[in-house]
């Protein structure tokens, strides 16, 4: 029976060991991580590929191209509610024929942290910079808006 102990106990304590050596091991990478973010923003290529064919509708009239994206950790500090973004640049919405309909020089996507760990994708905010939006009013008093590819045509119907 004594022998019966000895080995439960060494087999408890081999238990333990590994989940210590994991533990130790997920707060080395969660550091490493956090260092990592402290740096600046984490590049992430495929990223941006994935997004563009996410956010792309097979035989869509027009196409969203994205020259890159990072993800970005603004910590807990300050205040965050949603520490966690992604930033992407270079986003253009591109036409059939080639001729670009509007473009971003930088996009700011905040994302909900307590989604993420559900498997969700949740946005909590959105930042356009460079971003020239035109409001259209009609004759008949109907807005619309327009992302500044108008023209000629703003100015015949502005009222």
């Amino acid at each position: 029976m004594r022998r019966a102990a000895g080995q439960a106990g060494r087999y408890v304590s081999l238990c333990l060991r590994l989940i210590l050596a994991g533990v130790v091991l997920a707060a080395a990478g969660v550091t490493a991580l956090a260092w990592r973010f402290e740096q600046g923003p984490l590049p992430i290529p495929w990223l941006a590929q994935r997004a563009e064919a996410v956010l792309n509708a097979p035989g869509g009239a027009t196409r969203l191209e994205i020259g890159g994206a990072s993800v970005t950790w603004a910590g807990w500090r300050e205040g965050h509610r949603s520490p966690l973004g992604l930033f992407l640049q270079r986003v253009r919405l591109v036409e059939p024929d080639g001729s670009v309909r509007a473009e971003l020089p930088d996009a700011m996507v905040s994302l909900s942290v307590t989604s993420l760990l559900r498997g969700q994708v949740a946005l909590r905010g959105m930042e356009l910079r460079g971003l020239e939006l035109r409001a259209v009013r009609a004759a008949d008093g109907a807005f619309r808006l327009d992302l500044g590819t108008l023209g000629g045509e703003a100015a015949g119907e502005a009222g």
